[in-house]
């Protein structure tokens, strides 16, 4: 990758409506490091001044390093698919659900690897009624909320709205499962056929009399 082709991938990085965290930096990585000892070589004309800036340099760059990884913690991985809620919820999961139920899951990958069953993301929205279409349309039969960012600000209202509808079928420290109950959403599709047709009576009458 030529220094163009760098430039160009931070500037996409920059402006995409997304977050993937500082991995997306890695390839532009090594631009940097070429800057800093471009920018070095020019502020540092003898060779005396280039080796004690080098070495301030390598200093710098050591102590950072160091700093950080002597804090991390190198104890068991407490987070993650191994953990004991999340092997409670696939253990749920593969027992619990039928073969070919669809779950609403944040990580779905991770759900279809130990869960053993088709799994599909909600696009995180504020408008409960466009995600809970979705989850209409792909016809799942559960809803798993979990510890996540994204499902406490964007599921958990719809768990809330729609609470007539879900059944809360298990639960632990991380995760609660809800299953959707077919009635509520035969009652739900219906109730929407109805404000739909009236509203286009309601609009017919109008225009009626308008005339």
């Amino acid at each position: 990758m030529c220094i163009r082709d760098r430039i160009l991938y931070a500037a996409v990085v920059l402006v995409f409506p997304g977050y993937g965290g500082l991995r997306y930096f890695v390839p532009v990585f090594p631009l940097y490091v070429f800057y800093a000892f471009f920018a070095l070589d020019g502020l540092l004309r003898s060779p005396g001044a280039r080796a004690a800036g080098l070495a301030l340099l390598i200093l710098a760059a050591g102590a950072t390093y160091a700093s950080k990884y002597t804090t991390k913690d190198y104890g068991p991985i407490v987070e993650g698919p191994e953990k004991r809620e999340s092997v409670e919820l696939f253990e749920f999961v593969k027992n619990e659900m039928s073969s070919d139920d669809v779950v609403i899951f944040f990580k779905p990958r991770v759900m279809a690897l130990y869960g053993e069953r088709r799994s599909a993301a909600y696009q995180p929205s504020r408008d409960t009624r466009a995600i809970m279409n979705f989850i209409d349309d792909i016809g799942a039969a559960y809803i798993v909320a979990g510890p996540f960012r994204e499902d406490k600000e964007y599921l958990a209202p719809l768990i809330s709205e729609y609470s007539y509808m879900l059944e809360e079928v298990f639960s632990n420290g991380d995760f609660t499962v809800y299953r959707i109950l077919n009635e509520s959403r035969a009652v739900s599709r219906e109730a929407a056929r109805f404000c739909v047709r009236s509203f286009v009576c309601e609009a017919v009458r109008v225009e009626r009399l308008s005339l």
